[in-house]
């Protein structure tokens, strides 16, 4: 699955935000199997790190246990909660929502991995170059904030300032360290803007460079990725997948085009393997 980093920003863009629109729009069972698979796969073969998942499910099991309490839609009550209903219908729905908000998480998980900071500036400079260069130093300066924020708090404990004896005292002393930060950052950006104006920014607008170029590989990348995700919106078009949920559950019957929507997004799934198969048959 490693074929994604190696392409221009906009093919995994576009890839992963198409694997995880199509089961958030379209409700099918099939579908969000599949985007969970992939939300397993992808991280764990691009990074070694374990996934978190303690971390991902606590958000989709709240949204699964309030979701029905909330929501009295259906025609199948399965219980009373205070004279309201509890239908079978809103418990499906909020199980589903979950899982598909589970799979989303999942995936950007990748989003994480593969998007770093200068393929992000990349996608952005061809539309907004200022917008680029924000994005660039508000992410460099979220990070020596933090720096500079420890190496506070670790001056001040060796000489002996930060009293964390009780909550007052350790509040107190942390203020004092948010102060010095925002006084070092305060002075920080003033050098940073003299050090831009010096160099000429502001005259004229601002050419970017970046290290990534599309080539022919990527739009057949892309070309791919549009090409396998039209059947499971034409056939959602169509009516012929994803579940009703109210007034009661409808289940589409088994069609020719929702069976290909099904194996389309499959195939997009496995794209990147495809891809690292073929250009390991290249080079041997």
């Amino acid at each position: 699955m490693k074929a994604l980093t190696c392409l221009h920003p906009s093919v995994p863009f576009c890839y992963l935000l198409t694997l995880s629109l199509i089961p958030t729009l379209i409700p099918d069972p099939a579908l969000l199997i599949l985007s969970l698979i992939f939300g397993a796969i992808l991280p764990a073969s691009l990074c070694p790190r374990p996934l978190g998942l303690p971390s991902l499910i606590l958000p989709p099991l709240l949204l699964a246990l309030l979701a029905p309490l909330f929501n009295r839609n259906g025609s199948t009550p399965i219980l009373y909660l205070a004279s309201r209903p509890l239908t079978l219908e809103a418990l499906t729905y909020g199980v589903f929502s979950a899982l598909t908000l589970l799979s989303v998480l999942m995936l950007f998980r990748t989003f994480s991995v593969l998007m770093t900071a200068d393929r992000l500036q990349c996608l952005l400079s061809h539309l907004s170059p200022p917008a680029a260069l924000l994005l660039s130093l508000s992410l460099r300066l979220s990070e020596l904030l933090r720096t500079q924020y420890r190496r506070i708090c670790l001056a001040q404990r060796s000489l002996g300032r930060m009293d964390e004896q009780s909550l007052p005292r350790t509040l107190r002393s942390h203020v004092r360290c948010f102060s010095m930060l925002v006084t070092w950052a305060m002075e920080k950006g003033v050098i940073m803007a003299d050090s831009m104006d010096a160099r000429g920014y502001g005259l004229r607008r601002p050419s970017v460079y970046h290290p990534y170029r599309f080539t022919a590989r990527d739009g057949g990348m892309l070309a791919m990725i549009v090409l396998l995700s039209l059947p499971p919106i034409l056939a959602a078009l169509c009516h012929e997948i994803g579940l009703t949920f109210y007034p009661t559950i409808v289940i589409p019957p088994i069609t020719p085009l929702s069976t290909l929507a099904r194996l389309s997004y499959g195939a997009l799934g496995l794209l990147p393997l495809l891809f690292d198969r073929k250009e390991e048959s290249s080079w041997t």
